[in-house]
């Protein structure tokens, strides 16, 4: 999600994201054994509990996602 971006619209993640929800996505996934529950409890206020678990989920397995692309990838270039 953010380690390779290759699309023109990622400029637009600025204009829809808040800078603290931004930097919790970009925190989350690059880093997530350094949140905290109060790095939790400061973004999206306004979600319940289950609405911001459904949320870390999906930016962990966008995670997930990314990595594998980047394993495939290197799997290729070494296969050819």
């Amino acid at each position: 999600m953010l380690r390779s971006r290759r699309h023109d619209d990622y400029g637009e993640v600025n204009q829809l994201l808040e800078r603290s929800l931004k930097a919790f996505i970009k925190s989350t996934c690059c880093y997530p054994e350094c949140i905290t529950k109060r790095d939790y409890d400061r973004v999206l206020r306004e979600f319940e509990h289950s609405e911001k678990v459904h949320v870390n989920l999906m930016i962990l397995e966008a995670r997930m996602q990314a990595e594998l692309l980047y394993a495939l990838r290197a799997v290729m270039r070494y296969m050819t």
